[in-house]
């Protein structure tokens, strides 16, 4: 009977160190696991804050682009403007150049 129960002793205290080992093994994964978790979580940060960089340039050349079309657009009204009004004092000139070549032969 003394020799089962020291049996018994002896197996409680192989699982016991087993046990501890368990926790060991288990303790030392979760925290792997945590500093893997840990990294994932600064390197999606990490591309958040490189998204929110590329929107906010890609905005800021949306706008570049809108603003040079816009003075584009301004710029051809002129021109065509210009063009309008040089045609039309071309035509001013030229009727007046002949008016008074007629009125100048009418005098004669």
């Amino acid at each position: 009977m003394l020799k089962e129960l020291k049996g018994k002793d002896e197996e409680v205290a192989d699982l016991q160190v087993q046990l501890q080992d368990f926790k060991k093994v288990v303790y030392d994964s979760g925290e792997k696991l945590l500093n893997k978790l840990e990294k994932s979580s600064r390197e999606n940060n990490n591309l958040v804050e490189w998204l929110k960089l590329y929107d906010k340039k890609i905005k800021d050349y949306e706008k570049e682009i809108y603003n040079l079309n816009l003075r584009l657009y301004f710029s051809q009204q002129h021109q065509q403007i210009n063009a309008a009004a040089t045609t039309t004092a071309t035509i001013i000139i030229a009727t007046t150049t002949t008016a008074t070549a007629t009125i100048a032969i009418t005098y004669i």
